[in-house]
């Protein structure tokens, strides 16, 4: 049953590459440590529990674009479509993750990024960003979403 009526688009990297996916990973690990760091000040905690129930919503986000990706469909289909909602973990976590440059927009669909850099700062900015956003409700402005049955759908 859809819950929504949007989808983010994500294109998978062209090739099973394990050392970007590697680099990819140690990155979200490292973001997901300063989270975790950042919830013991208690002014970030109270606003960060807006947005996550959960203790690792980078290492669920990551883990969920991984183990859905159509790996052994590559040449024909790189593309992994998700539902866009912001009441769940994954589309939180996905837009903080855009923000932090571990996703990036070609203005259709998003590519897997490794950030250049992540700090507890950029953490915590992407974080009021996005906590920001879901109070007026426009989680959705911060991302490139696509209306179920367009080109997502022709993709998949």
């Amino acid at each position: 049953m859809r819950t929504t009526d949007s989808q983010i688009l994500i294109e998978m990297p062209g090739v099973c590459d394990c050392s970007f996916i590697g680099s990819w990973l140690l990155m979200v690990a490292r973001a997901q440590s300063f989270w975790s760091e950042k919830l013991h000040d208690r002014v970030f905690r109270n606003s960060a529990s807006t947005l996550s129930r959960h203790f690792d919503p980078f290492q669920r986000a990551a883990l969920k674009v991984l183990s859905a990706a159509p790996f052994p469909s590559y040449p024909e289909n790189p593309f992994l479509v998700v539902d866009f909602d912001e009441t769940e973990v994954f589309s939180t976590a996905f837009a903080m993750m855009v923000q932090l440059g571990f996703f990036r927009s070609d203005g259709g669909s998003y590519r897997l990024e490794v950030p250049k850099s992540v700090t507890i700062h950029k953490v915590k900015r992407a974080a009021s960003k996005v906590a920001s956003s879901t109070t007026n409700g426009a989680m959705e402005s911060l991302l490139h979403t696509m209306p179920h049955g367009t080109e997502a759908a022709r993709l998949m």
